[in-house]
Formats: structure tokens, C-alpha cells, sequence
């Protein structure tokens, strides 16, 4: 359903607004906002167009998306274990997790 998809788009911009907190987003071209501010931003922008059931949804996958943060990334860090691993036949069929990257990325514009 739509609004399960809805949850996991939250879900994957949170992950991303959490491993990129650096990062400034250009709002409508009327704000600027940092990365780890985005999904609630976008929660609200949800709940003011689509009405609170929206929001609670967005909610949710905000919450996914720290449970899988704090396991991911956050964990491993402290206590040395990681809890969420690949599986091994993703690994074999995807054996190089190296990526080429002949020249460093540069945004098209500031």
C-alpha cells in the first residue's frame, strides 16, 4: 500500500539524514535546513497537506529508521559487535562491495 511505501521513503531519509549531518538542504528556495532536520520537515510539511493519519505514518518510519540507525551504525561502535550483518547469499552473489570512483563527485551548484 501507499502508505507503507510512504513509511519506508521516511525511513531511508532518515537513515541518509543521520550518516549526513553535515549537509545544508535548500528548502523551496526559502530555508535551509541541516540534514538531521529533514525528515521532520518533511513529517510536517506531510502533516499540514495530508492531515495527522499522515504524520503518524511519517512517524513510523522515522522510528524504523533509528531502530535500523542505532543497530547499523551507532552499536557496532560501542560495543564492537554487529548485530544486523548481510546475509551470506547476498554477499556471494555481490562478492566486491568497493565502489570506483574515478574523480570526487561535485554538486552542480552551491
Amino acid at each position: 500500500s501507499t502508505q507503507s511505501t510512504w513509511a519506508l521513503v521516511m525511513m531511508v531519509v532518515y537513515i541518509w539524514s543521520r550518516r549526513n549531518p553535515e549537509e545544508h538542504l535548500n528548502l523551496l528556495g526559502l530555508f535551509v535546513i541541516s540534514a538531521p532536520y529533514l525528515p521532520y520537515v518533511m513529517m510536517g510539511f506531510s502533516v499540514m497537506f495530508g492531515g495527522l493519519t499522515v504524520g503518524v505514518i511519517d512517524l513510523i518510519g522515522i522510528g524504523v529508521g533509528h531502530v535500523y540507525w542505532y543497530l547499523a551504525d551507532v552499536l557496532p561502535l560501542v560495543t564492537g559487535k554487529e548485530i544486523l550483518k548481510t546475509p551470506a547469499i547476498v554477499t556471494a552473489l555481490f562478492p566486491n562491495d568497493e565502489i570506483a570512483v574515478e574523480e570526487e563527485w561535485q554538486p552542480a551548484f552551491d
